[in-house]
């Protein structure tokens, strides 16, 4: 008896402390470049042809990107305490990224579908520079968001890569 009154009292205190949170949060498992997995398919979003892929493998962990044709780099995530009965949920994917003026942004934002197992589910964002327009220099931010909130986020700097290091000094 005594046994249980204490676990009563270590749960009760664990929600009064936040210990045992029920609210939806979310991680960032990798960064960098990815390379796509599975078969390849399209959907029209917001009158944008958007591509999307099956899986993505890691291949290189970096936040610094070298603005290349057909190079793919981004995120994987989990969300967690998501639970959906066995139904589909919605995330929103962002990608906010450089455009003419230094501190202008263009925007990016697409719907994900997810299905959670067990309040978890694991997903990704993926960018591909498939045109020379794509690849603007400067801060890429990229950002999950459930249910108008921002969860997660991570940004990647897209510069040619002889600009990662600058040149040290010699001294005579």
């Amino acid at each position: 008896m005594r046994l249980i009154i204490l676990g009563f009292i270590v749960f009760y205190l664990g929600i009064v402390f936040g210990l045992y949170s029920e609210e939806v949060f979310c991680r960032i498992e990798a960064y960098g470049i990815l390379e796509p997995q599975g078969n390849t398919f399209y959907s029209f979003e917001e009158e944008k042809l958007v591509k999307r892929y099956k899986s993505v493998h890691l291949i290189q962990k970096t936040s610094h990107i070298d603005p290349v044709l057909g190079l793919n780099f981004g995120i994987i995530y989990k969300l967690y305490n998501i639970y959906t009965d066995g139904h589909l949920d919605t995330v929103e994917e962002r990608i906010l990224f450089p455009s003419q003026g230094k501190k202008q942004r263009e925007l990016i934002q697409i719907s994900s579908k997810i299905l959670p197992e067990n309040g978890v589910a694991e997903s990704f964002m993926i960018f591909s520079f498939d045109q020379e327009e794509e690849m603007k220099i400067g801060t890429w931010f990229f950002q999950i968001l459930y249910r108008g909130k921002i969860l997660c986020g991570f940004s990647f700097e897209v510069q040619k890569e002889d600009d990662f290091h600058p040149p040290r000094l010699k001294l005579k």
